[in-house]
């Protein structure tokens, strides 16, 4: 671990770790000079948070780990209505309007970021419905008086565990490319000098569950795509400067395989048709391919950094002071899963992900000027210690591999132990 952290501290601000104590540890063999190796510059953009529209982001939990990075986003970011200020909980909450109240929280979010010289990652709705108010539901006991639960008059959507049709202008309005440019323009010119980072949508792999009260068909490789590139376009045109980023798929899975093929296809339950249509090749590796060549008809750049969310997907990791040294153990490895070739992830993957290389691989392969993000991730265990060893290492391994940017989601509790590895 010592090397991730001398690596995080010359990463960070000068004074994390003086230089004297650097050259000590080398002359006494317990840190390894590699002048062979290539060198590169650490991008400031890895020590980033996520943060859900409505939270509370109190001084004391958010400066004092000096973020580089703030994303606006997570599921109700998908149905926000900058006009009306206002987003729909999706199935998080008993797919509920809410509003914002008086002033525009992106607005008084970019302001905040920017007072702090913090940048500003902004995502965009695609998904083609916002919220039109910050009070109604879809699924209201008065029109669905059966549903298997309810919070107040908003039920889940769920009667007997099967799914209700929902009816999208119960919540909603439609929205087209040219109204997310208009977005985009007005945040242009609002905030001119700050960094102009939008990401289009949040794990569209997953809209039919999430969002199934507007969107209940599973998205396809093709449907993707021409979506995709419209609000891609739209963006380019409204900001030439515009940092885009995308697809920002929910992790492993949408990588290589559609919402369509995940849902048995659609097609009395055969599996992975959409993937066999396209050639059998991985979802992401086609949506990359077929971006380039839409880039070069168009003679326009539609993705800057291509975006993949990561979560370990073990389902048990230590919580406490009575979890075995078996599950620290498992935590703390399973971060090679972001990193080596020669590691097969230790939950139901069951696979070598060598996630970062891979997508870096991919970039190099159909979109060499592209880098590479991580918009969601978190290793759990935030009240173990081993919680906190493995965000550590998992830093360090981000900046060794030259990833471009990362927002842990959504922010490290105050009492627990992922805050310690931030502040090193």
């Amino acid at each position: 671990m010592l090397k991730w952290a001398i690596l995080l501290g010359l990463s960070m601000p000068a004074g994390c770790f003086a230089k004297t104590r650097v050259v000590s540890l080398i002359k006494e063999g317990r840190v390894q000079q590699r002048p062979a190796e290539q060198v590169h510059m650490i991008s400031p953009y890895i020590y980033g948070f996520g943060t859900y529209l409505h939270e509370n982001r109190a001084a004391e939990q958010v400066w004092e780990l000096k973020p580089t990075l703030y994303r606006w986003g997570g599921n109700t970011s998908t149905r926000f209505n900058y006009l009306t200020n206002s987003w729909n909980s999706a199935a998080d909450w008993y797919f509920h309007n809410y509003s914002g109240g008086r002033a525009p929280i992106v607005d008084v979010f970019m302001s905040d970021n920017q007072a702090q010289g913090v940048a500003s990652v902004i995502t965009l709705p695609m998904l083609g419905w916002v919220a039109k108010d910050g009070t109604s539901s879809s699924f209201p006991k008065k029109i669905y008086p059966k549903q298997d639960a309810f919070d107040g008059d908003s039920g889940n959507g769920m009667s007997g565990g099967e799914k209700l049709k929902g009816d999208p202008t119960l919540t909603s309005v439609a929205i087209t490319p040219e109204w997310v440019g208009k977005w985009v323009s007005k945040l242009k010119n609002q905030f001119g000098k700050h960094p102009h980072f939008y990401i289009m949508d949040n794990e569209p792999m997953l809209w039919n569950s999430t969002h199934r009260d507007v969107q209940a068909l599973p998205v396809s490789y093709d449907s993707y795509l021409k979506r995709y590139v419209e609000f891609a376009a739209a963006v380019r045109a409204a900001d030439p400067a515009a940092v885009i980023i995308g697809p920002a798929l929910w992790g492993w899975m949408a990588m290589n395989y559609s919402a369509w093929d995940a849902a048995g296809s659609w097609n009395n339950g055969v599996r992975n048709a959409d993937r066999a249509a396209h050639g059998g090749k991985p979802f992401l590796e086609w949506f990359l391919e077929e971006i380039a060549k839409e880039e070069k008809k168009r003679k326009v750049s539609l993705l800057d950094v291509i975006d993949v969310h990561y979560y370990p997907e073990k389902s048990s990791w230590p919580s406490g002071a009575d979890d075995s040294a078996v599950l620290r153990k498992q935590l703390i490895e399973s971060t090679r899963s972001l990193w080596d070739p020669s590691y097969k992830d230790n939950s139901w993957i069951a696979d070598k992900l060598s996630f970062i290389p891979r997508l870096k691989a991919m970039a190099a392969k159909f979109k060499p000027e592209a880098r590479v993000s991580i918009g969601e991730y978190n290793f759990r265990a935030e009240k173990d210690a081993s919680g906190a060893i493995a965000h550590a290492d998992v830093l360090g391994i981000m900046a060794r591999e030259d990833l471009f940017a990362a927002q842990y989601w959504d922010f490290p509790i105050k009492d627990g132990t992922h805050r310690n590895a931030f502040l090193l």
